[in-house]
């Protein structure tokens, strides 16, 4: 039993040692933001204290509770790949900070039940986060309304902009963003084309459909795109396009695919993957 509890009272800090996890991670139980077993506290002087009766039942469940999952497992459960979760693991390789705990027992990595449980818990909220995303407006573009991230292609591309757009095409305008990917940067260009079409019905008029060319450009203006590199284009009538640099030579400067014949009120998503790592926009006409 820890000896500085307060009468029969223990700190958060006391059960977290008891526990050999985080002093958030009780304090996430008290406040109901963790999907494990919530723990009553009171509240004294801004510090939580926790009965001797609610801290030795929460240990003991815990306790346990606690056994241990392959890093597969949890790659499986948020439907990455086992790099993805080792990454996690080892900081990438130590470059920076772990954010999943494991030890390794021989030569495999033991997560524990609780660590895996919280690491495919706010890994699946992003996820849904980047999916429940505002979608960028691109009919906005033509009333030079554009979001802050992105930037005339002058300046992210130089000298590449001849690469961008439509030719012979009057009204149409661009924007570039940069994505980031693992260590490197990639500049996303979105490209928009108005067209104005006749239509016969019991009186003419006129109605417009859109085309849209989206580009992956590498950030150096003589580096190559990562072989493997995907460029997918999802729209949500179901319908995809995809794209992958390279295919085993190392020749891609920049990836595109071209859509046609849009009209206002569609809405699509432009997913950039590279190895485990990916990066989703959402678009709206």
């Amino acid at each position: 039993m820890p000896e500085s509890r307060l009468g029969t009272f223990w700190t958060t800090q006391e059960i977290a040692d008891a526990l050999s996890k985080s002093r958030q991670f009780v304090v996430d139980a008290i406040n109901g933001k963790s999907t494990q077993r919530p723990l009553q506290a009171i509240k004294i002087s801004g510090k939580w204290f926790v009965s001797d009766k609610d801290a030795q039942d929460f240990i003991q469940y815990h306790r346990r509770k606690e056994s241990f999952v392959s890093p597969i497992f949890v790659a499986r459960a948020i439907g990455r790949s086992r790099q993805f979760v080792m990454d996690a693991i080892t900081g990438y390789g130590g470059s920076r900070t772990p954010i999943l705990k494991a030890k390794r027992q021989s030569n495999r990595w033991l997560i524990s039940t609780s660590d895996a449980e919280e690491f495919i818990q706010n890994q699946i909220e992003n996820q849904n986060e980047n999916l429940e995303s505002i979608p960028v407006n691109l009919t906005e573009w033509f009333r030079n309304h554009y979001p802050e991230n992105w930037k005339p292609i002058k300046e992210l591309l130089g000298e590449r902009t001849s690469l961008v757009g439509f030719r012979g095409a009057g009204n149409w305008v661009s924007r570039a963003k940069r994505i980031r990917l693992g260590r490197k940067t990639f500049l996303l260009v979105a490209s928009i084309l108005s067209l104005e079409l006749d239509r016969e019905d019991k009186q003419k008029s006129t109605h417009k459909t859109f085309s849209i060319r989206f580009q992956v450009f590498s950030k150096g203006t003589e580096a190559y795109l990562p072989d493997g590199l995907k460029l997918l284009v999802a729209r949500d009538s179901g319908s995809t396009s995809q794209i992958q640099a390279g295919s085993g030579r190392n020749i891609d400067r920049w990836v595109q695919i071209l859509m046609e014949n849009l009209k206002l009120g569609d809405e699509f998503s432009v997913i950039i993957t590279v190895g485990d790592t990916s990066s989703a926009e959402r678009f709206t006409l």
